[in-house]
């Protein structure tokens, strides 16, 4: 729904890179790249989730609202798409 694929990073696996952007997505057209690392959704930590937890915001009902604090580079940006049904 969302069109990305996150993996779980650091020792504790709390931290999420964006290593996968599908084209045409939702996320693709609010311009999320691969290598963004995830800091908070819908003003929630990420810090605190596991990957499923992360997921599932993802994967919600279509016309879902989400917001990524996302940190690429050295800078911090946000980012806002609603989710889709891509089927």
């Amino acid at each position: 729904m969302a069109g990305i694929i996150v993996r779980a990073e650091s020792k504790d696996l709390n931290q999420f890179e964006i290593v996968e952007v599908r084209k045409n997505s939702a996320a693709y057209h609010a311009d999320v790249h691969e290598g963004d690392k995830i800091i908070s959704v819908n003003n929630l930590p990420t810090e605190k989730m596991n990957l499923t937890q992360l997921n599932n915001f993802f994967t919600s009902k279509p016309g879902k609202k989400i917001t990524l604090k996302l940190k690429r580079g050295e800078g911090l940006i946000e980012k806002q798409f609603r989710l889709v049904d891509e089927i």
